[in-house]
């Protein structure tokens, strides 16, 4: 009689193991299936490829957050570039966040020590904002024909 239990507990613990390992392989498989799926994989990244290409000659990552959400905590190596240096508010006019224009973005951008050739990682806080103040940034370098 014991011998059928610990067959059964054999048995259990295998098909358990089974699942365990089926599960961490499909997971690695819908990851990879969802980078196929994405249509613009050369302009959204995920972490994993930041690690691999921080020492990237060119490379500049830069933290996006307005400084009412900044937490004094950056991926190592990246710089504070908040996304409100590149609007403006104008009461006078009463326009309020606007963008300041290419001449003043090019200003910006070079006291950063961003240049054309740079590739940017532009990143913010998902959680509170979606990717909204990272996506305006990123509208900006398009506006400028930045290609990276």
């Amino acid at each position: 009689m014991k011998h059928v239990h610990a067959g059964r507990h054999i048995i259990t613990a295998a098909i358990l193991l089974l699942g365990v390992l089926w599960a961490f392989v499909s997971a690695a498989q819908k990851e990879k299936q969802q980078e196929k799926n994405y249509p613009n994989t050369e302009i959204l990244k995920q972490a994993r490829w930041l690690a691999e290409h921080q020492k990237d000659e060119n490379l500049i990552t830069a933290d996006v957050r307005t400084d009412k959400y900044f937490d004094n905590t950056l991926i190592p190596g990246a710089i504070r570039m908040p996304w409100s240096l590149f609007r403006h508010n104008d009461p006078a006019e009463n326009l309020a966040s606007t963008f300041v224009g290419i001449q003043k973005t090019q200003e910006i951008l070079g006291k950063h020590g961003i240049t054309a050739k740079d590739t940017l990682v532009l990143y913010d806080s998902v959680e509170r904002d979606g990717g909204a103040t990272a996506s305006y940034v990123f509208w900006v370098l398009d506006v400028l024909g930045h290609e990276k």
